[in-house]
């Protein structure tokens, strides 16, 4: 019994050290073109058990997307969840929710002076739902980056084409095991040696 008590207690230490792996999924940009020339590399992750699909939310947990130079925008940017502030720009909206329409992921980069306020803005919508089980979605023409400057539109500019691809990890082979040594040495322990009072072995 003490052996059996010993494999559950390990079983509930390990296997969710792995099975929590899936809960952050890391979508990542693919082909991701403006019209104007430019392109958007990066990638976002988000926490699947803080996900709305019918509410505007932020379970955003990192991100970092770089959009380059093109004719509407000479100068291009980086989102990044390692600026400050910027985790305060960024939300997630799932096809669910009242307003229908794409599921859409807004970054932005906070103006330092006036945090409240952004300087650019990018909006990436997509046919589908973000969900724990990754797969692809396509982005949508309203896809869109904005340049701002004391609240004045400066530029803008639309994505023609791409797509947000993700896989979700397995869960750790090592993690399972482990499980199974310890099951294979309490079944050792039972079948070749006499239990004592009190469940241990001789």
């Amino acid at each position: 019994m003490k052996a059996l008590v010993q494999v559950a207690l390990l079983a509930v230490l390990v296997l969710p050290a792995s099975w929590s792996r899936a809960e952050l999924v890391t979508w990542i940009l693919q082909n991701a073109l403006f019209e104007d020339g430019g392109v958007a590399r990066g990638s976002f992750t988000l926490d699947t058990t803080k996900i709305d699909q019918t509410n505007l939310g932020n379970p955003i947990v990192s991100f970092d997307i770089t959009t380059t130079p093109g004719q509407a925008d000479s100068t291009g940017a980086e989102y990044s969840s390692s600026t400050p502030g910027a985790t305060s720009h960024a939300a997630y909206k799932g096809k669910d929710g009242p307003l229908g329409g794409p599921a859409d992921v807004f970054f932005g980069i906070p103006d330092p002076s006036d945090r409240n306020t952004e300087l650019r803005h990018l909006v990436l919508s997509f046919d589908g739902n973000l969900t724990a089980a990754g797969g692809v979605v396509h982005l949508v023409f309203v896809s869109v980056e904005f340049v701002n400057d004391n609240g004045q539109l400066l530029s803008e500019r639309g994505l023609t084409g791409g797509s947000l691809i993700a896989s979700v990890p397995e869960p750790r082979i090592d993690a399972f095991l482990g499980v199974a040594l310890a099951l294979f040495f309490a079944s050792v322990c039972a079948d070749q040696y006499r239990p004592l009072a009190g469940g241990a072995c001789q």
